[in-house]
């Protein structure tokens, strides 16, 4: 199954909103798709996981290891609208502060990610 992408523009940061699965079949097109954004100079990128349902840890690390790449170039990753479960795996395999993860579209604008809003437990 191919992942479908939708790309945007939000102010200085790229959304990249995929529908699918990022599982061993699709993870090497998401990296492509998430590469492509970083090379035609997007230094601020927002990935929303409202239409994903499944992602790898393989892919979990990407994220990782893109948003310390666009840190470093002095722009961030961030994560928008992960389900509970995406969420949960995000939070136990980068830990709570790793990621910047927005609830909704909303919190993305306003600036209030969930994590600076909620005490979570490492143990949830």
């Amino acid at each position: 199954m191919r992942l479908k992408l939708r790309q945007y523009q939000h102010n200085d940061c790229k959304i990249l909103e995929w529908q699918g699965r990022v599982d061993s079949f699709t993870k090497t097109e998401f990296e492509k798709q998430l590469q492509d954004a970083v090379v035609e100079g997007s230094i601020k990128i927002a990935i929303d996981m409202k239409g994903i349902e499944f992602i790898a840890l393989p892919t979990i690390s990407l994220l990782v290891k893109t948003k310390q790449k666009l840190k470093l170039a002095g722009g961030d990753l961030f994560i928008l609208q992960p389900s509970p479960n995406i969420l949960k795996h995000l939070r136990v395999y980068t830990g709570p502060f790793e990621l910047v993860i927005f609830k909704n579209f909303k919190d993305f604008e306003k600036g209030e990610p969930l994590e600076s809003r909620v005490e979570h437990s490492f143990f949830e």
